[in-house]
């Protein structure tokens, strides 16, 4: 009996430290479990959060490349418009110096005393290309000054000279009169030119500002969410870690429950099957001294025992 109690104590003793380590065990895994879950669900939600932002971030480069691609194209427009401003611009400012400069000969030939009459003059082809264009631009007025004279008697050969030199001289300052509308034409393409020139520069400074500002910004964005990415990673690599140890804790968890569980069960057994053996040895001690008439206490130190 004393064998059964001793060896029930000692059971009792190595199962509650069992006990204790189970209890331990069990705690530590519940408060890593919780945690886990914690980081699990903060991890989560940043990761939304970060996926939300790069969504953000997409959407606003896919804006500004499109503004930057738009921009760009009206630039090049605006170049091409103003190339052929320009083209036209030299082509009229060229038409102009050679027709001023056939004018002024016109004038330089009309005026020489080289013995021709007008009629001459007027035949040879610069000048009458001149004339024609002086007509042609609405100087009505060259129509009658151009009339040939009537066939004059050899007498009246000096009003004849008189009637020329007349309408030599009226001819003379018409075309001088056209010759200031051309260098006024002249002077206002001129500063025309130089207005569109102004303007196309300064738009294209601002065109030029605009997109050198937006691929600065996309720039930015672009960096900002590569960083993101990153950082998007490194969520998702640190939660999958953390759904490891979670599910590493929750299996050794549910190991831990299940053998303290069977330990449970083995030392209740256990316990039980003492209790009932020292229940019998009690009966039996009991019969043994009705029977027998056995001593059932334990003899003293100075004296040995009788049967």
């Amino acid at each position: 009996q004393q064998q059964v109690k001793e060896e029930g104590a000692e059971d009792t003793h190595v199962y509650g430290k069992f006990t204790y380590w189970c209890e331990e065990t069990t705690k530590e895994k519940n408060k890593l479990i919780k945690e886990s879950k914690e980081t699990i669900d903060v991890s989560t939600s940043t990761i939304e959060a970060l996926e939300a932002d790069i969504e953000t971030l997409k959407m606003e480069i896919a804006k500004l490349t499109a503004e930057i691609e738009e921009m760009e194209e009206a630039r090049t427009n605006a170049t091409k418009i103003r190339e052929a401003e320009h083209a036209v611009y030299m082509k009229s400012k060229t038409d102009l110096e050679d027709t001023i400069t056939g004018v002024k000969g016109a004038i330089t030939g009309l005026q020489e005393s080289d013995g021709t009459f007008l009629a001459q003059k007027l035949s040879k082809p610069s000048i009458a290309k001149v004339v024609a264009l002086a007509q042609m631009r609405g100087m009505g007025e060259l129509a009658a000054l151009l009339q040939k004279p009537e066939q004059l008697a050899a007498g009246d050969e000096q009003a004849h000279v008189k009637k020329y030199n007349f309408k030599s001289g009226n001819i003379i300052e018409l075309l001088k009169e056209l010759k200031l509308k051309f260098e006024d034409e002249q002077t206002a393409d001129e500063k025309a030119e130089t207005n569109a020139v102004n303007s196309y520069n300064l738009a294209k400074d601002a065109r030029d500002n605009a997109i050198t500002s937006a691929e600065k910004a996309k720039d930015e964005k672009t960096d900002l969410k590569a960083e993101v990415d990153e950082e998007k990673s490194e969520a998702e690599g640190d939660l999958e870690d953390e759904q490891g140890e979670l599910e590493a804790d929750t299996g050794t968890l549910e190991t831990t429950d299940k053998k303290c569980s069977v330990k449970t069960s083995e030392w209740e057994e256990r316990s039980a099957t003492r209790s009932g053996e020292i229940e019998a040895i009690n009966v039996a001690i009991k019969i043994l001294a009705k029977v027998a008439d056995v001593r059932t206490e334990a003899p003293s130190k100075d004296r040995k025992s009788v049967v």
